[in-house]
């Protein structure tokens, strides 16, 4: 969620960005719930572009065969 967690950065503060990036990422899942409604959002819609990314990438991974 490297990729993803650099857009947080700008919106909700390089400390608690941080927290859901690389490493982190899945160990900060139960910290979304304590974070505000707005803040909860973009924290969720980073998660989900990070996960569709992969996603994509495992698809396409067979059609390459």
């Amino acid at each position: 969620m490297n990729a993803a967690s650099h857009g947080l950065v700008g919106k909700i503060g390089e400390d608690l960005a941080s927290m859901f990036g690389g490493d982190q990422a899945s160990a900060s899942m139960e910290v979304i719930k304590t974070l505000p409604d707005a803040q909860q959002l973009l924290v969720k819609d980073a998660y989900y572009r990070s996960l569709r990314s992969v996603w994509l990438m495992v698809r396409s991974l067979p059609l390459l065969n």
